[in-house]
C-alpha cells in the first residue's frame, strides 16, 4: 500500500508530512509565552490536556509569511504541535509538496536540556541541614491584629468573586460559598469567628483551608505574607489567656526577632465552631478514602506577575515574602538584572529583578515584591512585579516543560494548567533559574556590560 501524506500549507510553501506520524489536527490553542525561547517556539499551549510547544512551521523551516490557524500534533518521543496556516488534506506519495525532516529541524532548534549548574548545586543540598529548624507559615491580617495559620494545613488563597453564594438567614460568621475544582466551598467569616472587626476592602481573600478530606474557606482582611520562622521564636499561649473560645483557636504565638508585632498562630482544626464543624465534615465527601489517597501528594507553588505574564515558583524554595524597599544598595557595573544588594536575616543577598532577566521592563515600585528564596543555603532575592497567590496542584498535574531551546528558556522546569483549564502557566526550577544567573553574571563580568548605576 502506498505511503500518505498529510498536506499543509505554511507561509507561502506547500509541505507533506507521513500521515503516520501525525497524531491529529487541532485549532491553535491558547498560548503562553516562553521568555527567550527560538523565534520559532510560539509558546506553550494546552492540547487536549496535555501541555505541548507549538513550533511555527514557517519560522522553522525560514518560509516567507505565514498565519497559523491550526496545529498538527506530531507523535514521537517528544510530542509538539506544529502551528501551520490550513490543512489541505490527504495525498499520495506523488504529490507535488516540500518534505522537510520535521524531526531533525526540531532536534536543531530545540537541543536536550543541558545538564544545568543547579543540578551541581544540589549535590552541595546537605550543607543546607545544618539551617535551623523553622516553621512555614502565611500571615494575614484581620482588622488590626496578625494572625497565620501553618501552611501545610492552606490549600489555596483566593480572591473574593463577584459570585459568592450567599446563605439566606445565616450568621455572621457564615458568608456562602463558592465554586472551586469541581466542588462547592463553605466560606467564613475569620473576623466574626474570632470576635473581632473586620476591615473587609479590595485586598481581602479568601484562604481555603484542609479540614480532613474537606475544604472551607476564611475570609481574610488582606495577606500579608509567607514567613518562615526559626521555631525557637515560637511560644505556647500563656495558660492565663486560655479562657474562651476564640483564644483556644490560637495554638501558639511568634515574636520576632527584630521586635515586630506578635503574630497568633491558629490551629487550623479548632478554626470552626462545633456546629460548623460538624456541618463541613457531613458534606458530600470529594471522593473515597481511597481516592483521596491516591491523590494525597501535592506541590504547592507560588503564583505571580512579572514581565507581563503569570508565573509559578516551588514554594518550598521560598523563605518569605516581602515589600521591595524604596531603596537598594545599587552595585558599581553590575548588569541591568542584579538591581542591588538588601539585607534579609542579617545578611546581603542580591536582588535579582526576574523581570529585566526574562526581558522585561524593570518591575513596577508601587506594589513590587521581593521573593526571598534560599537554595541549597545560597539566598537571594527576587523582585517580580506582584504576588497573585498561593495553589496546592496535585504532582500529576505538574508537566515537563517541552523543549525550550537552550539558555535562558531553560529555567522553565515544568508547566501546570491551573483553574480554567485553558492557560498552561510555566513553572521556575530553582536550580535551573540560579545557574542561568550565575553563568549570566559571569557573562556580564567578562564583557564588561553593565546596566545603569
Amino acid at each position: 500500500m502506498a505511503a500518505q501524506l498529510l498536506a499543509f500549507r505554511a507561509g507561502s510553501r506547500r509541505y507533506c508530512v507521513p500521515a503516520e506520524r501525525v497524531r491529529e489536527v487541532a485549532r491553535i490553542p491558547k498560548l503562553t509565552p516562553v521568555p527567550h525561547a527560538p523565534a520559532s517556539l510560539l509558546g506553550v499551549g494546552n492540547v487536549r490536556g496535555e501541555a505541548l510547544a507549538v513550533v511555527s512551521a514557517a519560522r522553522l523551516l525560514d518560509a516567507p509569511g505565514g498565519d497559523p490557524r491550526q496545529v498538527i500534533l506530531l507523535s514521537g518521543d517528544k510530542p509538539v504541535a506544529l502551528a501551520i496556516d490550513r490543512v489541505e488534506g490527504i495525498v499520495g506519495e506523488d504529490a507535488e509538496c516540500e518534505r522537510p525532516d520535521f524531526a531533525e529541524l526540531l532536534r536543531a532548534a530545540f537541543p536536550e536540556r543541558s545538564a544545568s549548574v543547579g543540578a551541581r548545586r544540589a549535590a552541595s543540598a546537605g550543607a543546607a541541614d545544618t539551617e535551623v529548624a523553622r516553621l512555614a507559615l502565611l500571615c494575614f491580617a484581620v482588622g488590626d491584629q496578625l494572625f497565620a495559620l501553618p501552611l501545610d494545613a492552606i490549600e489555596t488563597v483566593l480572591r473574593v468573586p463577584n459570585d459568592l453564594a450567599r446563605f439566606p438567614h445565616g450568621d455572621a460568621a457564615t458568608l456562602g460559598t463558592i465554586a472551586w475544582r469541581d466542588s462547592l466551598v463553605p466560606v467564613f467569616s475569620l473576623a466574626a469567628l474570632l470576635a473581632l472587626p473586620g476591615q473587609v476592602g479590595k485586598a481581602a481573600r479568601i484562604v481555603v483551608v484542609r479540614l480532613g478530606n474537606q475544604m472551607f474557606g476564611v475570609l481574610v482582611d488582606r495577606v500579608e505574607g509567607l514567613l518562615r520562622p526559626p521555631v525557637d521564636s515560637i511560644d505556647p499561649v500563656p495558660v492565663a489567656l486560655l479562657r474562651g473560645e476564640a483564644e483556644a483557636v490560637i495554638q501558639s504565638i511568634h515574636r520576632p526577632r527584630d521586635g515586630g508585632r506578635l503574630i497568633s498562630i491558629l490551629a487550623p482544626d479548632r478554626l470552626l465552631r462545633e456546629d460548623m464543624t460538624a456541618r463541613v465534615i457531613a458534606a458530600p465527601a470529594r471522593g473515597t478514602v481511597e481516592d483521596m489517597a491516591g491523590q494525597a501528594e501535592t506541590v504547592p507553588l507560588l503564583l505571580f506577575e512579572t514581565a507581563g505574564q503569570r508565573f509559578a515558583f516551588p514554594l518550598d524554595a521560598v523563605d518569605q515574602i516581602a515589600a521591595s524597599p524604596a531603596k537598594l544598595t545599587r552595585l558599581p557595573q553590575a548588569p541591568a538584572f542584579l538591581a542591588g544588594m538588601t539585607s534579609h536575616r542579617g545578611e546581603a543577598v542580591p536582588v535579582i529583578d526576574l523581570s529585566v532577566h526574562l526581558g522585561g521592563q524593570p518591575a513596577g515600585r508601587r506594589k513590587a515584591r521581593l521573593l526571598m528564596v534560599s537554595i541549597a543555603g545560597a539566598g537571594a532575592a527576587l523582585r517580580v512585579d506582584s504576588v497573585d497567590s498561593i495553589a496546592r496542584v496535585p504532582a500529576e498535574a505538574l508537566a515537563p516543560a517541552p523543549g525550550m531551546g537552550a539558555g535562558k528558556a531553560q529555567s522553565f522546569g515544568q508547566v501546570v494548567t491551573l483553574d480554567d483549564g485553558d492557560t498552561a502557566t510555566l513553572v521556575l526550577s530553582p536550580d535551573d533559574l540560579f545557574g542561568q544567573l550565575e553563568a549570566d553574571l559571569i557573562a556580564a563580568t567578562a564583557h564588561g556590560t553593565a546596566g545603569p548605576a
